[in-house]
């Protein structure tokens, strides 16, 4: 499996971030160890 770079990354969570919170939300992105877990919540939240 091969990973990401963190501009990947980084480019990723935004574009998602614009698109759940729209344009004028503010945005910070910060590595945590649970990154994946919070972000699939975020996701089945959204998409309930």
């Amino acid at each position: 499996m091969e990973l990401m770079s963190k501009a990947e990354a980084h480019a990723l969570v935004t574009e998602f971030w614009r698109k759940a919170a729209g344009d004028g939300a503010d945005i910070i992105i910060r590595p945590e160890s649970e990154l994946v877990y919070r972000l699939q919540s975020w996701i089945r939240a959204l998409t309930r």
